[in-house]
């Protein structure tokens, strides 16, 4: 789907959003560059959109797929890159502002949907017209290091599947996974959604109840391994309840890496925003804290404590 001009290319949430994304990205390559062990980066971009300049800024800072071409050229190890959009009319402007912007990165089109980087035929780019959900892992082979920009408009249109981490790590020799979701939860009033805590029919990617939200966060958590933390980072007073969900090694995390690059998103914008943060692992009471003010109402957070929403009897709403 493109994204809505009030959420996916605001002025407020955009530039922070993208300020995040450049840096998790650039990270990764900074990493692999430095470490022998990772042979090659393979990044999944879920929601490509249509590559749009989405700010004032130079295209390879203000959209997904620039910002993945341009720190691509930076690696030392082969890089491939999969671009996934649903929406026909969008893949069409993604295409044509890919033609138009890649070339000034080093790229030239190599097939249909496919771009490479000639300079040093280190990265291969292709787009696809499909669902982010149905995005192909067959490519991932042993010593790669995995990479995923999974960028809805809004919870209700997670295009990450939720066994997609999983899948990933079930892959022998697979160097790991990190995620990036930039999720609102609450874009033109979607907390109004029912909650329907027992479905009859459950789904397993179904966002259609709030409570099937907390199983798209859990997809996350359940499969972060010893040496990554999973981040929550939102504003802290937005209508549209924006929040970037992250996993990063604990190294940065206890460095306070991961804290500076927030600060300097959310302070260095246009306008300053305040904000608010916390690692599932290290600050789980504090992040479940997050995850329930942007998942329930004021009426039900009021009510958390009572029978009337036994999220305790399992705890695994609370294990997000």
């Amino acid at each position: 789907m493109p994204k809505t001009k009030d959420v996916g290319t605001s002025e407020q949430h955009t530039p922070i959003k993208h300020a995040i994304m450049r840096e998790f990205v650039a990270k990764e390559v900074r990493a692999a560059n430095s470490l022998g062990w990772i042979k090659r980066l393979v990044w999944i971009d879920l929601t490509a959109g249509n590559a749009e300049l989405a700010h004032g800024t130079d295209w390879s800072d203000s959209c997904s797929p620039g910002i993945l071409a341009s720190c691509a050229v930076e690696s030392t190890q082969p890089v491939i890159i999969d671009l996934y959009e649903k929406n026909p009319d969008t893949y069409i402007k993604l295409v044509g502002n890919l033609d138009k912007n890649l070339p000034a990165l080093g790229y030239r089109r190599a097939s249909d949907n496919g771009w490479n980087e000639w300079a040093t035929a280190n990265v291969r780019l292709r787009a696809w017209e499909r669902d982010g959900r149905e995005a192909g892992i067959s490519h991932v082979r042993r010593g790669d290091a995995v990479l995923v920009l999974n960028d809805p408009n809004s919870i209700t249109e997670w295009a990450m599947r939720r066994t997609f981490a999983s899948e990933i790590n079930s892959i022998r020799g697979v160097k790991g996974i990190r995620t990036l979701s930039c999720v609102g939860f609450n874009v033109s009033g979607i907390k109004r959604t029912p909650f329907l805590r027992d479905d009859p029919e459950p789904q397993p990617d179904s966002v259609r109840a709030r409570s099937d939200w907390y199983g798209l966060i859990r997809s996350i958590t359940d499969t972060l391994p010893d040496r990554l933390d999973l981040m929550l980072a939102g504003f802290a007073r937005d209508r549209s309840q924006w929040a970037y969900l992250f996993s990063s090694p604990t190294v940065w995390r206890d460095k306070g890496e991961e804290e500076a690059v927030i600060a300097e998103a959310f302070t260095a914008a246009s306008e300053r925003h305040d904000y608010e943060y916390a690692w599932a692992k290290r600050d789980r009471e504090k992040f479940t804290r997050l995850v329930d003010r942007r998942i329930l109402t004021r009426a039900e957070l009021a009510e958390r404590e009572t029978p009337a929403l036994p999220f305790e009897e399992s705890g695994d709403e609370n294990a997000a």
